[in-house]
């Protein structure tokens, strides 16, 4: 669901940041406007490699040194590898 969502996303830019900005008018912060957001998730990268599974692994490492989390966690594989 993730992966379609993403797709449709990058398919549609333009509804995605006009229904984003409508959505951000009810937080308290007041509406965003549709360029800023179009911009925002024009750099989102949602692909899920192996240079994202080394930040995964290195912010858990972090974690557990801290006592943050259990040590020696493994993440289970994404399949395809790309949201």
């Amino acid at each position: 669901a993730l992966a379609d969502a993403a797709e449709r996303a990058r398919a549609h830019p333009e509804a995605v940041a006009t229904a984003a900005a409508a959505e951000s008018a009810r937080g308290p912060s007041g509406r965003l406007s549709e360029q800023v957001l179009l911009d925002y998730y024009r750099v989102l990268d949602y692909s899920l490699g192996d240079r994202q599974f080394a930040a995964v692994r290195e912010f858990a490492r972090r974690a557990a040194a801290r006592g943050e989390v259990p040590e020696n966690r493994t993440l289970p594989p994404v399949p395809g590898g790309r949201l």
